[in-house]
């Protein structure tokens, strides 16, 4: 039987570089400082969620679909 994963805890950001497909850390912070992933802070500790990383992929893919991107966002 295969376990099922819990998808609303939140994650620390980095952890997102993986589904994200092994991005790099300054692409992460591109994500998200272009408002594409989503994110919140605990104290000063940023998160994210499985949730915000399916809506940021997407995002990318309709983007992709659509004919491309807009400067600043990735």
């Amino acid at each position: 039987m295969t376990e099922k994963t819990d998808t609303r805890w939140g994650l620390p950001v980095q952890a997102a570089r993986g589904p994200l497909g092994n991005i790099s850390t300054p692409t992460l912070y591109e994500l998200i400082n272009s408002g594409t992933l989503k994110t919140y802070k605990i104290g000063t500790r940023r998160y994210t969620t499985h949730a915000y990383i399916a809506e940021c992929i997407r995002t990318l893919t309709e983007r992709t679909m659509s004919g491309g991107k807009k400067r600043g966002t990735a």
